[in-house]
Formats: C-alpha cells, sequence, structure tokens
C-alpha cells in the first residue's frame, strides 16, 4: 500500500514555523468537521489525481536546496499507516528535509510509531470534550484525543497544538475548557476562522479582539502561545 497523496504545494513560508517547506496533503479523514476547508480532500480525494509516491519523492528531490522542510498533511495522514512512516523514512533519506505531520489526534498508537521519524508534529484540538464530537461531525473517543496529546507532550519532538476558533463549537465561556486539554503544553495557538458558509452559525467569526482575550487565558495554562490569520 502507498500513502493516498492528492496534492502538493511547492513552496509556503508560514506552515512550517522557521522553515520554508513544500506541503503534501493526503486524502481521506476520520472526521468529518462542518468548518473544513479541505472538506472535498477529507471525504472524496477521489476527485483529485493521485501522485505516485515515487513522483513525490523526485519532486522533493529537485527542490531540497530551496527548501528546509516537507508537511504532511490531508485530510489525515495517519489513515495510511504503515505506508506513511515508510514514506517519511524515504523522504529523510533521499532529501534529508526536516519533515513535519499534521494530525487531528485520533490516532494515537499511529503517533507513537513515527514520533522517531519525524521533526515537529502539530495536533489540532477542536473544541471543548463536551463540544467535540459536534466539531468533528463523528462520534469521539475523548481518550483518544487525551492519550496523543499525553504521547505529544512526551514524545520529546518539537511541537504545536492548535485550535481554529469556531464560534459555533467553542462559546466564549468555554474556550478556557479547550485549553484545559493542553495544559503545560510548550505550545499553543490560535487561529482565526475564515467562515465557510455565508449564513447560519457557521458564517460567524470572532473578532480579533476575543482572540486576544483568549490568548490571554491560554497564557495561564500553556508555555507559549500565538494567534494566527489576524
Amino acid at each position: 500500500m502507498e500513502v493516498d497523496i492528492r496534492g502538493i504545494l511547492p513552496q509556503t513560508l508560514i506552515d512550517y514555523p522557521g522553515n520554508v517547506s513544500t506541503i503534501i496533503f493526503t486524502g481521506g479523514c476520520n472526521m468529518r468537521c462542518p468548518f473544513c476547508h479541505n472538506f472535498e480532500l477529507a471525504t472524496e480525494p477521489e476527485k483529485f489525481e493521485k501522485i505516485p509516491e515515487q513522483q513525490v519523492l523526485d519532486y522533493l528531490d529537485e527542490r531540497k536546496k530551496f527548501i528546509d522542510g516537507v508537511v504532511i498533511t490531508g485530510g489525515e495522514p495517519t489513515l495510511w499507516m504503515p505506508a506513511l512512516k515508510g514514506f517519511i523514512e524515504r523522504i529523510r533519506e533521499r532529501t534529508g528535509l526536516l519533515v513535519k505531520l499534521d494530525s487531528n489526534g485520533l490516532n494515537p498508537n499511529a503517533l507513537k510509531e513515527l514520533f522517531p521519524v519525524i521533526d515537529y508534529i502539530a495536533m489540532d484540538v477542536k473544541a471543548p470534550e463536551k463540544h467535540y464530537s459536534e466539531a468533528t461531525g463523528v462520534p469521539i473517543d475523548m481518550s483518544k484525543i487525551r492519550e496523543s496529546i499525553r504521547l505529544i507532550m512526551g514524545s520529546g519532538v518539537e511541537y504545536e497544538f492548535r485550535t481554529t476558533v469556531v464560534p459555533a463549537f467553542i462559546p466564549q465561556d468555554e474556550f478556557a475548557d479547550v485549553v484545559s486539554l493542553v495544559e503545560g503544553a510548550e505550545k499553543y495557538c490560535l487561529q482565526q476562522y475564515n467562515a465557510v458558509k455565508k449564513e447560519g452559525p457557521l458564517s460567524k467569526a470572532y473578532e480579533p479582539k476575543v482572540l486576544r482575550q483568549f490568548e490571554e487565558i491560554a497564557k495561564k495554562k500553556v508555555k507559549k502561545t500565538c494567534i494566527r490569520g489576524i
């Protein structure tokens, strides 16, 4: 089995902190977040041309002098274990590039296997626990989310947790409950929500001043914070 690769973005300056990187998009996801900006990639990856692993490796080999790293995102990349681990190993062996993984944290066993071959991991923390299934569009076993958080914090791999702050799933008076899930973390980032709908609950985003208020709450529970998108 190969990793289901459905897209490549040649260069980004913002997706891997401190590094110029190429993004590799995998198809499919085990969540159905209604605010997802890659919803078709997650739910109907067959709409996008599949790119063979060897073609991606050749492409990265050609670009390795111009970039520092690779971001593997989706969808949810861990769906493609164990092939994903082998693919990352080949990237590292052939190019020497740094590898960052984006994950929703629903597969802690996969993350544990991947820590030895990645340099950075970003895990999305979607909502307060009581709204998690609503925010992800599927029933969620929160023990898996908490286990992934625990494993990441103890992995020795550079990491961040991040939350796209969607008002429909994160009421203002419940934001502290989100941060409580990652209390003690090295880095936690708030991301401004860009509305995916023109009407209804998903058409609303918080004002930047609210995100700054949320950041002040987060600073009391984590070591480093940031806000993106405002």
